[in-house]
């Protein structure tokens, strides 16, 4: 029991220091520095006739390595195609002539406490195979989460005679958690 319990919260180890770090950089957001880097360029196309959005977030993803979680939103204005591709930490955004040959390419990437508050932030397994691996880990890390507990308790509930002061943190943790449960319902 106590390898397992052990192994666990090794396992656990970066993930509660990267949600700290994350959580940290979401609380003290302004007091922090997260203007993006913004590189914007124009960029020669060779569309081949008339794509709908999809098709040509296709054909800039594939030749620009522009890669989005979930669908890149494509839509039209004033006759140009604005196609964005959203990724933890940043956006390319493509600003794309009416005549399908040209186009401005903006990149705005973020700082890395930016993409860990976006990873943070990120939950589902769409948007490629990197999204799922993240996915299955992150499900991975809350079984450990649970199983780091469970081991927990159970080793102190074997281990001491004297379980007042466990009884207590433990009642307290739950009566924390029930509050802050109550106030976030409340609050929606």
């Amino acid at each position: 029991m106590r390898r397992v319990h052990s192994y666990c919260g090794l396992a656990l180890l970066f993930f509660i220091a990267m949600y700290a770090v994350s959580g940290a950089g979401i609380i003290h957001s302004s007091q922090l520095d997260l203007a993006p880097q913004i590189v914007t360029e124009r960029v020669t196309l060779d569309v081949v006739g008339n794509p709908d959005g999809a098709e040509l977030a296709r054909y800039l993803a594939g030749k620009f390595g522009a890669h989005s979680r979930g669908e890149p939103t494509a839509v039209r204005e004033n006759g140009r195609w604005i196609v964005s591709f959203i990724e933890p930490g940043g956006v390319v955004r493509f600003d794309v002539e009416p005549n399908l040959r040209s186009a401005s390419m903006e990149r705005r990437k973020g700082s890395l406490v930016q993409k860990l508050v976006a990873l943070h932030k990120v939950s589902g397994f769409e948007g490629g195979l990197a999204y799922t691996a993240w996915g299955a880990l992150v499900d991975m890390v809350s079984l450990a989460m649970v199983l780091f507990t469970v081991t927990g308790v159970y080793l102190w509930f074997v281990s001491t005679r004297d379980r007042r002061l466990g009884y207590a943190v433990l009642v307290a943790s739950w009566g924390f958690t029930l509050a802050a449960c109550i106030i976030h319902l409340a609050m929606t």
